[in-house]
């Protein structure tokens, strides 16, 4: 595990996302056409420290995401 996960939320926030840590849980509010793949490897490292990261779209929907699936999505771009 990777990073300061206490400085993630700001630094998704510098992003223009809002985020917010719940015990070993982040939630994201992101924006129209938000995709966890956009961000940036350091900070999908430091989200592999959190059991679940929820992701909620701008409709209302919200998408689950674990650790298992952050290190897939970083094996698959490092392919």
């Amino acid at each position: 595990m990777a990073g300061n996960v206490d400085g993630l939320p700001e630094k998704l926030r510098s992003l223009g996302l809002e985020a917010v840590r719940e015990d070993s849980r982040l939630h994201i509010r992101g924006g129209r056409g938000f995709s966890l793949a956009d961000l940036p490897r350091d900070i999908l490292e430091e989200l592999k420290s959190f059991e679940e990261i929820v992701v909620e779209a701008p409709e209302g929907y919200y998408f689950y995401f674990g650790r298992k699936d952050i290190e897939k999505l970083l094996e698959i771009r490092e392919g």
